[in-house]
Order: C-alpha cells, then sequence, then structure tokens
C-alpha cells in the first residue's frame, strides 16, 4: 500500500493546481439570422436564431436561457424558445426564438425608429449551464440586429385635365404621384386605379409598374374615361373649373416586393380623398 502513496499524493496535488479554465470553457454563442415570418402594416412577427458552441468534450445541462429583446437601451420582451435539455459535448446547438413586434407600441417606445422606418434591436441571452464538479455558471452575451418597418406608399392626384367632353362621357388625364416612405426600394406589380363614388367604381385602369428607391417619388400620367350619366354636369363643371369632387374618391393598391428584403410584403388597399 505504501508503494501507491506517492503517485496519490502527485495525483491530488496536480488536481488542486488546476484552474477554472482547465475544467471548464465558457460556450461560445453567435447570432445565426433573423427571419420575418409574418408582416403587415400594424405589426411583424420573427425567429432569431443563435448557434451556441460547447467546447467541453462533456455535455452541459442548461437550467435558464434567459432570453430578452431590448429597444432603445431598455428591456422589450421576454423570448422563450422551444425546450433545449443541454448542449452535446463539442457540438454546435441552434436555438431558435419567435418573437412580434406592434408597431404602435414601437412607436410609443421609440417615434424616431418608427419614423426612421427600421428598428435596432438587441438580443440578449443569459443561460445558466450546470457544469459538473463546478455547478451553475452563467453567461452574458448580446447581439444586435436591425428590422425594416414597412409603411404604406401613398398616391396622390396631382394634377388633372378635361381632355374631352362627348354627350355621354368625360375624359380625363390624371397625374398621379406614388411615394415610398419606407427605408428600402419597391417595386410595384400590376396595380390598379378606380375612381369611386357611394362605393360604386366608375371607373378603372392598370398603372405601369414603378421602381422606387427609398424615400423617392415615381409620377405617372394615365387617361380616365367617365360616363357623363354618373359624373353629372355640375361635376363635370367642377372638374373643368379646377375642383375636384368631394364625393369622388381614388382608390388604388396591388401586389408590390423589394429587390432588398427577403419577405413577402403585405397588399396594399389604399384611397385617395380631396382634402385628406
Amino acid at each position: 500500500m505504501k508503494k501507491y502513496l506517492p503517485l496519490l499524493l502527485v495525483a491530488l496535488t496536480g488536481c488542486a493546481n488546476l484552474s477554472l479554465n482547465d475544467v471548464y470553457q465558457a460556450p461560445t454563442l453567435r447570432y445565426q439570422s433573423t427571419k420575418i415570418t409574418q408582416v403587415s402594416f400594424s405589426e411583424l412577427s420573427a425567429t432569431s436564431v443563435v448557434q451556441i458552441h460547447n467546447g467541453n468534450p462533456y455535455p452541459l445541462p442548461i437550467n435558464s436561457l434567459g432570453a430578452e429583446l431590448w429597444l432603445a437601451g431598455q428591456p422589450w420582451l421576454e423570448l422563450d424558445s422551444k425546450p433545449l435539455a443541454g448542449l452535446a459535448g463539442g457540438q454546435d446547438s441552434e436555438i431558435a426564438l419567435n418573437w412580434g413586434l406592434v408597431f404602435a407600441d414601437l412607436l410609443q417606445r421609440s417615434g424616431s425608429a418608427y419614423k426612421n422606418g427600421e428598428a435596432e434591436l438587441t438580443l440578449k441571452l443569459s443561460p445558466a449551464f450546470n457544469v459538473p464538479l463546478l455547478g451553475p455558471q452563467i453567461l452574458n452575451w448580446q447581439s444586435r440586429f436591425t428590422v425594416p418597418i414597412p409603411k404604406l406608399p401613398t398616391l396622390q392626384l396631382t394634377g388633372w385635365r378635361v381632355a374631352a367632353v362627348s354627350l355621354t362621357s368625360v375624359r380625363l388625364a390624371l397625374d398621379l404621384q406614388l411615394t415610398n416612405p419606407n427605408s428600402f426600394a419597391i417595386d410595384t406589380q400590376g396595380w390598379s386605379l378606380a375612381v369611386n363614388s357611394a362605393q360604386r367604381d366608375l371607373a378603372t385602369l392598370a398603372l405601369a409598374d414603378s421602381a422606387i428607391k427609398a424615400g423617392r417619388q415615381s409620377t405617372q400620367q394615365v387617361d380616365l374615361t367617365l360616363a357623363l350619366a354618373d359624373v353629372g354636369l355640375t361635376l363635370l363643371n367642377n372638374l373643368k373649373g379646377g375642383t375636384w369632387p368631394a364625393n369622388l374618391s381614388i382608390k388604388w393598391g396591388g401586389v408590390w416586393r423589394s429587390p432588398d428584403l427577403a419577405f413577402a410584403l403585405p397588399k396594399i388597399d389604399g384611397q385617395w380623398v380631396a382634402g385628406r
């Protein structure tokens, strides 16, 4: 028994000199991506993915994740993920965090973010690992990313002319201005325009497709023919005199996309009324 004592003493001395870094490597976290899964003009839903690498040769159980989304330097949302029992030794694991952003709440919390058309968010994680022999160990990690806030493009009637009048109809030349208030470029596809009165479309036409840069405008001129029976002499005289009738609204909309974004934008259904 005595001949084993020196060897045992050496082993114990070696263990006593071990530091925390010799027996445990803190996992590393890396932001992977944020995918917007659904978007409207009032809110969006998204999933953020984080990769955690466990460089230790043994698995690490996770006690808690401690995931939060911060906005304008303040806590915004507590996030949940699918249950993750732990990290396999020497491997990478991905954590998917689902969250949503209501634009009305964003406007109250950070008006400048809504005005600029994009919100800078901070994802913070504080995972707690149960390390063998050492007990609980907590990490503090964060990463910033930006999400766009889609806004409704606007269409305005900037001018019109009575091009021709017959016994049955009046032909108008309309000057239209389409404004892109977003922080990203857009392409319009297959948009239509209708002149409406009392919830009834009096005439419809197709608009030309447009490519509009962020914060810029596009103009086009269209010809529109209205039945004189629908317009009436009073409204016709108003149009000739430079007054657009208040009871004639312009409905417009269609599909749009952005070459800068990887998700579908909501279908547009807008309306223009004189004086609004």
